[in-house]
């Protein structure tokens, strides 16, 4: 009898466990599931963007706001305006900012509508350096789980790839943020001119530095003024104060072409890339 009894708790313990779960899952599902739209014209609206035979992708956007004038939380337009837009930015090969709005407020009113929505929004963040924001979505892209296949672009596994590549960088340059050196550049005597200096290289004895300069574009051939500018590839030696000299273009068979320079030296000196 003790034993029926037991038994007996532990069935209606089970029982209760079981039915906390469908209550659980119910309630999940709610929280995630879209509102039901019931306007009616905003629905026709909605379906007659769907026509993309009679109507062209500006009408289609157009059709697509007049629904969300008349139903202010209809996700699924707010999502393919952010599809119809990130389909621009991809031909034009620009910004997905312009998607942004639309996406955020359709997984605002709905959180389960569609990964994509997620992973254009993080993206924009991380080309607008925005790292914080741009981790916080694509960390939701990432963690994403529907068993609704529509709910995920055909290119997803190389949207997970290039979202979580996104974050690794995303994180490395918060943490570079945060080892910040004081910067106080100052002039190197006898190197810096009027003119532009750049590319610069010392070498592995620091008797040597090599870099470009733009110097004006005195063509003897040329009749005429111009305000011109051509680059010079120039070597300036250490003075005996650790100071270096003005430097002097490099010899033949160097400067004999435009746009040269960006060097590197081997480091016995004998040997250079540029």
């Amino acid at each position: 009898m003790k034993n029926t009894i037991g038994l007996m708790k532990h069935f209606i313990i089970l029982i209760g466990f079981l039915i906390c779960n469908v209550i659980i899952a119910q309630e999940d599902e709610t929280k995630n599931a879209c509102p039901e739209i019931e306007n009616k014209k905003a629905i026709k609206l909605y379906e007659k963007a769907q026509d993309k035979k009679k109507y062209k992708k500006p009408e289609r956007i157009q059709i697509l706001k007049e629904a969300i004038e008349l139903e202010p939380n209809y996700a699924e337009a707010y999502l393919q305006i952010g599809q119809e837009l990130v389909i621009n930015s991809k031909l034009n090969n620009s910004s997905f900012a312009p998607t942004t709005s639309f996406f955020r407020k359709a997984v605002e009113i709905c959180p389960q509508i569609h990964s994509s929505a997620y992973y254009y929004v993080g993206f924009n963040y991380y080309e607008e350096m925005k790292n914080d924001s741009a981790i916080f979505w694509l960390d939701k892209f990432v963690k994403f789980r529907d068993e609704d296949e529509k709910k995920f672009d055909k290119d997803y596994d190389g949207q997970i790839f290039q979202a979580k590549e996104m974050i690794k960088y995303a994180k490395k340059e918060n943490e570079l943020k945060k080892k910040t050196v004081p910067f106080n550049p100052i002039v190197v005597k006898g190197i810096s001119t009027v003119n532009s200096e750049y590319l610069p290289y010392i070498s592995p004895d620091e008797e040597l530095f090599l870099y470009t300069r733009t110097v004006p574009d005195e063509n003897i051939d040329r009749v005429y003024h111009t305000d011109k500018e051509k680059e010079v590839f120039v070597m300036s030696k250490k003075n005996k104060d650790g100071s270096y000299d003005n430097g002097v273009p490099m010899p033949d068979p160097f400067n004999k072409n435009s746009n040269e320079g960006g060097a590197t030296l081997t480091i016995d000196n004998k040997n250079l890339y540029y």
